[in-house]
């Protein structure tokens, strides 16, 4: 069986679209691990179709591990308690403390496979977002009695209004708009991922074994080509 995180997310939701849209891995083998209460009618849709929908809380190591009993592989989506990364929190106690926390809940359920979504940045990234997805990796690699996969998920392109002065199509009466740079990103529609993604998650060649590889064009793109220079 296969245990994902975050599936009310923007990536989460995208992964679990991509499996049962194409018919990737049995719903009977899913199981959706959500802080939310599972019995919520959201879920309804899911439990329809035979998908197990269980509490799991990053605070609450127990709830993990009773989530994760049962699967196999763990797609592990990182907290979006971004607050935890303030003030240049030290080795764990940012972000990653709840990613190590599932990690340890994991194989304490018997998991035997995860897969963590981290983010493509550059392999020595200085930026304060990588950090706890730097941290996580390492912590992964560390492991002896578990297999790991590690996708470096491209930039949402469905987010380039953040790119953009957080421009808005509607109702934005700004003439100009400031940008902060004008570095390259590596765009990918949010569907795009979800697929790859997917694929990742439905093998069972082994294949992805120990692999770090990114989810991502090799062309980069930048601002002023995708829209424009002003002039």
């Amino acid at each position: 069986m296969l245990a994902l995180t975050g599936t009310t997310g923007k990536i989460g939701s995208a992964v679990l679209s991509g499996i049962l849209e194409n018919k990737l891995i049995s719903p009977s083998e899913l199981i959706i691990c959500t802080s939310s209460n599972p019995f919520d009618p959201k879920f309804d849709a899911f439990r329809s179709q035979g998908i197990h929908v269980r509490n799991s809380n990053y605070n609450d190591p127990t709830s993990m591990v009773s989530a994760f009993t049962g699967a196999t592989k763990l797609l592990l989506i990182s907290t979006p308690q971004n607050h935890l990364d303030n003030n240049n929190a030290p080795y764990g106690q940012g972000r990653e403390k709840h990613h190590f926390a599932a990690i340890d809940a994991a194989m304490k359920a018997g998991v035997k496979h995860i897969v963590y979504a981290s983010l493509a940045f550059g392999l020595d990234s200085k930026a304060g977002v990588m950090r706890a997805h730097l941290r996580t990796e390492e912590y992964l690699r560390g492991l002896a009695d578990i297999k790991w996969t590690i996708l470096r998920e491209g930039l949402y392109q469905e987010s380039w209004p953040l790119y953009l002065g957080l421009f808005e199509t509607v109702g934005d009466e700004r003439e100009e708009v400031v940008v902060a740079g004008d570095g390259g990103l590596s765009w990918v529609a949010l569907s795009d991922l979800g697929v790859a993604n997917a694929l990742v998650l439905a093998d069972s060649t082994g294949k992805y074994d120990g692999k770090l590889f990114y989810l991502s064009p090799k062309k980069d793109s930048h601002v002023s080509g995708c829209f424009g220079n002003g002039e």
